[in-house]
């Protein structure tokens, strides 16, 4: 006795026999009876999306159709992760009863992923596919703090894929990501000022007007020694529109430029300047 249509599908089942043979008199008569139970594991949630977006909430909603009701849903398994950590922390495993669940605390200009599955006492469904939602521009950062950057430690530990604010779900794949970043203007106004001595100087700047999601500057200086052959090049990052470069070299040429940094490697149009260390006094 089957207690499902013909061709319906169900993930998990079980099965349950007893066969009572007829005394052996009869050697020829045996009646089989046979009871099959196949349970009711929810199918794969439906419309996963994302919405109600900030700098720091997204909202997920879903729906749900399911085969039957001899074992009730119990809960939604909701597996999500900033994408920056994907490749490294995996996923944080949430519960909610309900078709809607509202994440808060995120990070700002991040993208999020989020999967989910049914649950009930026969198992649970397979997992939805990855839904990527990008929290907007705000001051709201993934290490807690409100500052309109995230600091460059934190940076240089996600390397995984670019960040960019869009207020579009955006279709990637885990853990390999590549996204088309707008990225961030020269900055204008670039000034590299005078040396006062050969051990160091000043260089400023203003933040461009173009500025897709900076979170840093990357400064890099090439140093040309003019009294030999040796040329040497550094790379710092500063959250600021200025940078003191010390412990520099005397009689050198320095030619440093400056980008837009807006993490995991990208950065944007870079704008350079000049000046050249005096020579050392006795």
């Amino acid at each position: 006795m089957n207690m499902r249509g013909a061709g319906e599908k169900v993930a998990t089942w079980r099965h349950f026999s007893y066969i009572e043979n007829v005394p052996d008199q009869n050697p020829n008569f045996r009646s089989r009876f046979v009871i099959e139970r196949k349970g009711d594991v929810f199918k794969v949630p439906s419309n996963l999306t994302a919405k109600g977006v900030t700098s720091n909430k997204i909202t997920l909603s879903w729906t749900q159709d399911v085969y039957g009701s001899l074992c009730p849903l119990q809960k939604y398994d909701i597996s999500w992760t900033s994408s920056v950590e994907a490749s490294e922390a995996g996923y944080d495993v949430i519960d909610s009863t309900a078709t809607t669940y509202t994440l808060s605390d995120l990070a700002a200009c991040t993208p999020y992923v989020f999967t989910l599955r049914s649950v009930n006492s026969e198992g649970s469904s397979d997992h939805t596919n990855n839904t990527v939602k990008t929290t907007e521009a705000g001051k709201y950062n993934i290490d807690g703090s409100t500052e309109e950057h995230v600091p460059q430690s934190y940076q240089l530990e996600k390397q995984c894929l670019s960040v960019i604010c869009s207020k579009e779900s955006l279709e990637l794949s885990l853990p390999v990501m590549n996204l088309s970043v707008p990225v961030p203007d020269a900055p204008p106004s670039l000034d590299c000022q005078s040396a006062e001595n050969g051990y160091e100087f000043t260089v400023a700047w203003t933040k461009p007007e173009k500025n897709n999601c900076l979170k840093n500057y990357r400064v890099t200086y090439t140093g040309q020694i003019l009294w030999s052959s040796e040329v040497l090049t550094e790379t710092d990052s500063v959250p600021d529109t200025n940078i003191h470069l010390r412990d520099l070299i005397p009689y050198t040429k320095y030619n440093v430029c400056v980008a837009g940094d807006i993490g995991s490697n990208t950065y944007g149009n870079y704008a350079c300047c000049t000046t050249t260390t005096p020579e050392e006094r006795e």
